[in-house]
């Protein structure tokens, strides 16, 4: 393979360099948000990550100050890479995640957990109100022009963690489960409102079953419970929205955070 390069003027050395610019590339939008979705042909996140990394492997070749002497030393670089590319795209994924946790539960709450539907973006059966809260998600991110954030990030890596610098360590390990926590923060603050208020609907159905039981409330209370869902959801898209900004507009933080780890 190495004669095969030579005739072409290509250092085996430049080609595993390449390689490597393209593993964290293609890490990073295999799993970023948006650029993870299925309804992308993988064919097209492939050929945009080889145009990424051709775009810039003449920035990156200076920060690069690695010796690959054999296949167990490439084989740790990739895994490196892409741990690398996997913890920028979690600090974005965690949103999301929150999301829809809270868009899942109240959906359950609504009375919606058995009309599921088919998510283009995922290929997996999602509440109707998951799907919805994880298309406004979408929507106010690119208003906050996220992608363009996503990709500018992906160009700084490279020069705050030159390839083959990134570890893994207690502290890396210590602020992912700080990403968790702080998932369920975000699905607590959105579905908050909502919540509160059909728990309260359903503590009322509960005590009119007890003094009404002529009464059929089961029957009743799906079609209010799913209006005053609505309702509410409708109410509190400003407020989700907002929460929504706060934690994008603080992952410029949580990247730093990442980018410590060298």
């Amino acid at each position: 393979m190495n004669q095969s390069l030579a005739l072409l003027n290509v250092p085996f050395s430049d080609l595993e360099i390449f390689f490597l610019i393209f593993i964290r590339v293609a890490s990073i939008l295999l799993l970023a948000p948006i650029f993870s979705y299925k309804s992308i042909p993988a064919i097209v996140k492939i050929l945009f990550s080889v145009v990424m990394a051709f775009v810039l492997y003449p920035i990156v070749k200076d920060y690069v100050n690695v010796s690959i002497t054999n296949t167990v030393e490439l084989i740790v670089l990739i895994v490196r890479e892409i741990l690398l590319g996997a913890s920028l795209a979690f600090c974005i994924q965690f949103v999301w995640a929150g999301i829809e946790i809270a868009a899942g539960l109240i959906s359950f709450m609504m009375g919606f957990s058995i009309a599921n539907v088919l998510s283009p973006q995922t290929n997996t059966q999602i509440s109707i109100i998951t799907e919805f809260e994880s298309l406004f998600a979408v929507l106010v991110f690119l208003a906050i022009d996220g992608h363009y954030f996503v990709i500018r990030s992906l160009v700084e890596s490279f020069q705050l963690i030159p390839i083959g610098s990134f570890v893994i360590n207690k502290g890396l390990i210590e602020f992912i489960v700080y990403l968790i926590l702080t998932m369920f923060s975000v699905s607590v603050q959105i579905l908050a409102p909502v919540v509160v208020a059909l728990i309260i609907t359903n503590i009322v159905f509960g005590i009119i079953s007890r003094t009404m039981p002529q009464m059929n409330v089961l029957i009743a209370s799906f079609p209010i419970t799913i209006t005053i869902g609505l309702f509410l959801l409708g109410v509190t898209f400003n407020f989700a929205a907002n929460v929504m900004i706060k934690y994008y507009y603080q992952l410029p933080q949580y990247y730093n955070q990442v980018f410590r780890f060298k």
